[in-house]
């Protein structure tokens, strides 16, 4: 087998002991049993990689990296120009919506798909739930699909602009402009909902049984059903373009170039600016993943941050603005104008081979962890009269 299939992802792990089935360890040492020393891996602190027991006669090669989530991007080719709005990442497939009735799928991030089915729409947003992938846009249009690739119009009764979807805790909730909410069970039959204002309303994120709702001038919605919607006070007055919920707290951002431009809420209802923000971008694009804080804007400006205080510029290979940030398989993407898409890699290093004798193998290749966030990665691949079945990465 060619294929690498045992590999894994970890952020400071504790390692156990490698007996029993051949393992391929991190370790500060091991014995003559195969037993290694539990360590945690720690910053500053050098480590070996360790392969232990018999593969059946069978090459087993391994590679490793270090790598810092959110900094290192590979564009890749979406196959259109249309400007890219919205994404989604569900059922082991990405999907993103655009101007132009635009719907690019893809497995894998690198090859893309280009669907049809919502004509000429302006598509600003794309979700999933109940095993449909939902899409909205212009003049109140809704189009779904079960598999990403055939869509049907859904009849909403709007007619103003979508601009976001979501769907939690049983529902699908759809924003847009003049202050319309639009909710629904199944994505057929929908129902308008007060919201209270007529701002535009361009975002919306759930958590802790609650939804949060940002749009222009600083608005903020909350509700705990999606029926019934409350305004709240914000510490900031210009456009809020953005929301989400990272398990713990809701961080908003602004499109102002002036900061204080980021807010963060523990609860979705009493707000507050964190730290200084980002001065002289225009930002969109957020998301959550992984630990790390992600936004983008305009100019193809990136940022990550592991505390939504201090924030760190990232290369984003690109000058098109960015729209929309998603994560999926552990892989943050993003998109924007142009029909841009930008994917967070991993480069691998190769290690020695370890050969199919019952002993211990020790690389020489060392690492050492020298920033905080790095995501360790190791995968092995077995060739001979072995199989991958036989390898383990013992990461715990």
């Amino acid at each position: 087998m060619n294929e690498f299939d045992d590999w894994d992802f970890v952020r400071n792990p504790a390692i156990t002991t490698a007996t029993g089935s051949p393992s391929i360890i991190i370790a500060e040492n091991i014995d003559s049993n195969g037993v290694s020393t539990p360590i945690s891996l720690a910053l500053g602190q050098t480590y070996n990689v360790y392969g232990y027991g018999s593969f059946d006669g069978a090459t087993v090669d391994v590679e490793w990296s270090i790598d810092f989530i959110g900094e290192r991007w590979v564009l890749q080719t979406s196959g259109t120009n249309n400007s890219l709005q919205g994404a989604v990442f569900a059922n082991n497939l990405y999907v993103a919506v655009g101007t132009a009735g635009k719907i690019v799928t893809s497995p894998d991030t690198i090859v893309w798909t280009t669907q049809t089915g919502a004509g000429a729409s302006f598509l600003r947003s794309v979700g999933f739930g109940i095993g449909l992938y939902v899409a909205v846009g212009s003049l109140g249009d809704i189009f779904t699909s079960p598999d990403g690739i055939t869509w049907t119009t859904q009849t909403s009764g709007a007619t103003q602009n979508f601009r976001y979807i979501i769907f939690a805790n049983g529902l699908f909730v759809a924003v847009g402009e003049v202050g319309i909410i639009f909710t629904s069970p199944d994505a057929i039959t929908w129902t308008s909902r007060n919201s209270t204002t007529t701002n535009i309303l361009r975002a919306i994120a759930f958590g802790n049984g609650l939804f949060v709702v940002v749009g222009d001038l600083g608005k903020i919605l909350t509700s705990p059903d999606g029926i019934t919607w409350t305004q709240q006070d914000s510490p900031i007055s210009t456009l809020l373009t953005n929301v989400t919920f990272t398990g713990d707290i809701f961080l908003a951002i602004s499109d102002s170039s002036t900061v204080p431009n980021i807010m963060i809420s523990s609860d979705g209802i009493l707000w507050e600016t964190s730290g200084e923000g980002i001065s002289g971008v225009s930002l969109t694009g957020l998301n959550f993943a992984l630990g790390i804080y992600f936004v983008g804007g305009v100019g193809g400006k990136l940022f990550t941050s592991r505390d939504a205080t201090t924030w760190t510029e990232r290369n984003s290979q690109t000058s098109q603005f960015i729209l929309s940030i998603i994560e999926g398989n552990d892989i943050s993407v993003f998109f924007g104008d142009t029909g841009t898409i930008g994917t967070n890699v991993t480069q691998w290093t190769a290690l020695e081979d370890f050969n199919g004798i019952p002993v211990q193998f020790t690389s020489q290749e060392v690492f050492t962890i020298s920033r905080i966030g790095a995501e360790i990665h190791l995968r092995t691949n077995t060739t001979g009269s072995g199989s991958d079945t036989d390898v383990t990465v013992d990461l715990r």
